[in-house]
């Protein structure tokens, strides 16, 4: 957690939000990929990365779901998607505020 009068770290805003999305029942290949990616792969979110970085996405949930022997050609598309993450980043700045 944040310590009062200094900014988050990078890595305690990763952890912070790796912890939330547990919390909020998100699919462990979804936080897998946010952390090998550095992104929040929701619907609104991947029309804002590079057809790379997009890529990159889904590839990590695919190496996810391969790691764990499930067969990646039954993955829909919502697999590869987190919900929006408005609600979520809000949850966790009023957990900061408290």
């Amino acid at each position: 957690m944040k310590k009062k009068g200094r900014p988050m770290s990078e890595a305690e805003a990763v952890a912070g939000l790796e912890n939330l999305m547990r919390e909020e029942g998100m699919a462990p290949a979804l936080i897998y990929a946010m952390k090998k990616t550095q992104c929040i792969g929701s619907k609104s979110t991947v029309l804002l990365l590079s057809d790379a970085d997009l890529r990159e996405w889904k590839d990590a949930i695919a190496e996810y779901y391969r790691s764990k022997g499930r067969d990646v050609s039954t993955l829909n598309e919502d697999d590869y998607y987190c919900p929006e993450p408005t609600e979520m980043i809000r949850k966790w700045q009023q957990r900061e505020v408290n």
